[in-house]
């Protein structure tokens, strides 16, 4: 009796668990809201040094006043692989680091079948902080058109890495799905739409 008391507490925290959606917030707390279920995670992809873009101390940040479902709403994730749901284990890359730095939102997404990892993280820069940003990630990899957007795209050991420019915001999407720029183009249009 003891036993199945505990697996039946076990299966509850995991449905609960499951039935939320990891967004990190500015200050780099977990911010939850509700969607789907999705299994417990694997460690998401963590990138590494040569990814990241150099802080500049002139860059001044917006806070960023979007949660993850309406960064990339659940019909948009479900578009673009009915296989993925939010990762409840997400953890921000360096790159995602830095756009919360900058008071932004990082979010996180796994692929249910093959649990590769998703993160999507979005910084508001004043002035021409999203040149200076643009610039840095044009040199590390160069520039190439994507969809609704402008931006870089590189391979790096863990995975792609996009960094695209929507107006005042600077998009990063990391994933080790992400082969070909052209990958992330399903994401970038309703990414695109809501931050307009």
């Amino acid at each position: 009796m003891i036993r199945a008391s505990k697996i039946l507490s076990a299966l509850t925290v995991i449905a609960l668990a499951g039935s939320l959606s990891s967004c990190a917030a500015e200050d780099g707390q977990p911010v939850l809201n509700q969607t789907s279920p999705s299994p417990p995670a694997s460690p998401g992809v963590t990138g590494d040094a040569a990814t990241t873009a150099p802080i500049d101390s002139s860059i001044v940040g917006l806070a960023v006043d979007l949660d993850c479902n309406q960064l990339l709403s659940p019909q948009a994730i479900y578009d673009y692989n009915p296989n993925v749901g939010t990762d409840p284990a997400y953890t921000p890359t360096l790159l995602a680091m830095q756009a919360l730095d900058y008071g932004g939102v990082a979010c996180g997404w796994l692929n249910q079948t093959s649990a590769i990892t998703l993160s999507v993280a979005v910084a508001k820069l004043e002035g021409n902080g999203v040149d200076i940003v643009r610039e840095a990630a044009a040199a590390k990899s160069g520039a190439v058109p994507l969809i609704g957007s402008d931006g870089s795209f590189r391979a790096t050991d863990v995975g792609g890495v996009v960094e695209a420019f929507v107006g005042d915001y600077w998009v990063i999407v990391e994933s080790p799905a992400l082969t070909v720029a052209e990958d992330v183009g399903e994401l970038l249009s309703p990414l695109s739409e809501s931050l307009r």
